[in-house]
């Protein structure tokens, strides 16, 4: 007997709050520093073209990029960045992986109890790698664990989704 689709549909729906949470996030981050497209390096762009254009006043006065509102600093960009980042990042992992997941879970490849550690685990690595790693306002962001802990544990989903359901395919 095939077990009813409902263990995924449970864990989707945290992903989907989650996600908006991250678009919320980009959002608000792009009203505050008035970036209407993208994370921010046409400001900071410009920004980098004024600052030349102060050490060398005998060439031509560096402009404002046509696209640019207004201009940003490094500090701001990386922020804005890591927010615009973070969020591209799960958009990009999860729905991947939750569509090898929903396969297990129609195909009956796996028990409801380990269909459950594997998610909860995607769910973990997922919030470790966007919201631990990427709130983080330390410049040395790529050596964070939280941010490592999160991709590996995001791979180890998606080889082993991939494993259970390619298996099944051609050994059963």
């Amino acid at each position: 007997m095939a077990q009813s689709s409902i263990i995924i549909p449970f864990y989707a729906s945290f992903f989907a709050f989650y996600y908006v949470l991250l678009s919320v996030r980009v959002i608000k981050n792009r009203i505050k520093n008035k970036i209407s497209l993208g994370d921010g390096v046409l400001e900071f762009l410009s920004f980098v073209d004024q600052e030349r254009s102060k050490e060398q006043p005998d060439e031509t006065k560096a402009q404002k990029h046509p696209y640019a509102r207004r201009t940003i600093d490094y500090s701001t960009y990386r922020h804005v960045q890591r927010v615009v980042r973070a969020h591209a990042n799960f958009a990009e992992y999860v729905p991947f992986t939750l569509l090898l997941l929903f396969f297990i879970e129609v195909n009956n490849y796996l028990s409801s109890f380990w269909l459950h550690v594997v998610c909860s685990i995607f769910l973990f690595a997922r919030i470790a790698h966007a919201d631990i790693a990427f709130n983080n306002d330390d410049d040395k962001l790529a050596l964070s664990m939280w941010r490592r802990v999160g991709a590996v544990l995001t791979f180890f989903v998606i080889i082993f989704a991939g494993f259970i359901n390619g298996y099944n395919f051609l050994f059963q």
